[in-house]
């Protein structure tokens, strides 16, 4: 990133970083490096860590008390979770679980 592309971003904008912003996909894409087996993949489940994190976002999303940088967290939760189901129904099309 530019220095002048830095400079632009807002101030509580998230910083470039090696890891997702999301844990959901941060715990899935650790998954998907280590080479799991189809059944694996199936039997994957997000930490507690990121369950709770998942449910303040959506207590405040009902409550109306979104910061901006939360919404795009929620949705990039929900993203990570339609990836989730799509790797495992793709598991369970192939046979291979």
């Amino acid at each position: 990133m530019s220095d002048k592309t830095r400079r632009q971003l807002p101030t509580d904008a998230p910083k470039p970083v090696a890891q997702s912003p999301n844990p959901l996909l941060d715990e899935f894409v650790d998954l998907i490096a280590s080479g799991p087996t189809p059944a694996q993949v199936l039997a994957f489940h997000p930490s507690a860590e990121t369950v709770t994190r998942a449910s303040q976002l959506l207590e405040k999303l009902k409550a109306d008390e979104f910061a901006p940088h939360e919404e795009h967290e929620l949705t990039m939760f929900h993203q990570a979770e339609l990836m989730l189901r799509l790797v495992r129904a793709r598991v369970r099309r192939s046979g291979q679980a």
